[in-house]
């Protein structure tokens, strides 16, 4: 069956509407074919790539055909968005990635249409569940401070793309969340967006949760609150408390031993009574020398122009109690090594390794502390390996 008869039969089965075409010569040559005024069908014969726009009624047969193809928008740029499912708007242009036989699985596949080149790879379907919905492994990405939800939007694409279910909350004050810093007292009330995200998850379910940089506190936080909810809980070059000392006591290790040049990063008090804690924000010479020294200029210049005010919240984190053995010390814990990382250097991430031992450490070379941006591929594919092995 040639490329326009397989597509044809994947949305009206046996009916081909009015006016189609097929969509190769008899020599096996590429052809553009009109399908008529509603229906639109672009082929490629050797890369078995399909792409169009379908009308209302298409829609219901794409829903029954989803184990054979995986729908997406069609974007030479990754997005921070989920790919589109098969209730996208009629209108819409969409890609539907044919699964290929058992002797190309896995395999790359081009195709090359009107000038646009497209890589195909086969990925894994995701695994149906006994009730018929599908089972999908759940990353919740927990960023650092004086940044946001935004900075994984390289990783979060690839992991959808590769059928796993990412979320990256903004916490308080950061990203999107409209709060200023002074609405965000404590560390708790820092880490509530995250909070929230996991008391709603339901009976049963547990995700997989990564925190970078100070998010390691938010991850130990959020573990000791639930450790029910978390299948496994990642450091990314992250700060990790362990469950003697109080949750401040990395950070104090960490600015007593001086391992960071703050450079241009200003601290200042909020309040002249100190009831608040001390705001921080990075300058742009920490960020581009320390922060982000591997990653491109688009990169160093999309974090300046979203970098927001936070807080290393120590004052507060020095008044709390530490993290339990039995709840946060219950939960499996993975520590992902980032040895070009200049903001938290390598000698200190294996530190805490060595004061509060995980279950499994990992390494990411040539990546710098916003490893998300400088080596997006290399993160996705050791966050993949780590929901594998504990979701």
């Amino acid at each position: 069956m040639n490329c326009c008869r397989a597509c044809c039969h994947f949305c009206y089965g046996d009916q081909r509407p009015e006016g189609v075409a097929r969509s190769q010569e008899a020599d096996g040559s590429d052809r553009k074919v009109e399908l008529g005024a509603e229906y639109r069908c672009i082929a490629s014969g050797g890369a078995r790539t399909v792409a169009w726009t379908p009308p209302n009624r298409v829609l219901s047969q794409l829903a029954r055909w989803r184990s054979r193809a995986t729908v997406k928008h069609r974007r030479r740029i990754p997005s921070p968005f989920p790919p589109v499912d098969h209730d996208a708007r009629d209108g819409e242009l969409l890609e539907v990635r044919w699964k290929a036989g058992a002797d190309r699985r896995g395999r790359p596949v081009d195709s090359q249409e009107a000038g646009l080149r497209t890589t195909i790879r086969d990925t894994p379907p995701v695994p149906p569940m006994a009730d018929g919905k599908v089972a999908c492994k759940h990353l919740v990405l927990v960023h650092g401070a004086c940044i946001g939800g935004w900075s994984y939007f390289k990783v979060a694409a690839r992991l959808r793309s590769a059928g796993y279910r990412v979320t990256a909350p903004d916490l308080g004050a950061s990203g999107v969340d409209p709060r200023p810093l002074r609405e965000v007292p404590t560390f708790r009330d820092y880490t509530t967006p995250l909070l929230g995200l996991l008391g709603s998850l339901p009976p049963g379910e547990k995700v997989v949760l990564v925190g970078h940089s100070l998010g390691g506190i938010n991850v130990a936080l959020a573990a000791e609150l639930f450790p029910d909810k978390i299948a496994a809980a990642v450091f990314l070059c992250a700060f990790m408390p362990d469950h003697t000392s109080r949750p401040s006591h990395v950070l104090e290790k960490f600015i007593e031993g001086k391992w960071l040049d703050w450079m241009d990063t200003e601290f200042k008090p909020q309040d002249a009574e100190g009831k608040l804690p001390t705001s921080m924000l990075f300058g742009p010479q920490i960020a581009q020398e320390r922060l982000m020294q591997l990653c491109s200029p688009e990169d160093v210049t999309l974090a300046g122009s979203l970098l927001r005010v936070s807080s290393m919240f120590v004052e507060d984190l020095q008044k709390q109690q530490p993290f339990t053995e039995g709840r946060y010390g219950s939960v499996r814990k993975v520590y992902v090594v980032v040895n070009q990382d200049l903001a938290i250097p390598e000698g200190f991430q294996r530190w805490m390794i060595g004061n509060s031992p995980v279950d499994e450490v990992k390494e990411i070379d040539a990546a710098d502390h916003l490893v998300m941006l400088s080596r997006p591929d290399e993160l996705a594919r050791c966050l993949a390996d780590i929901a594998e092995s504990y979701a």
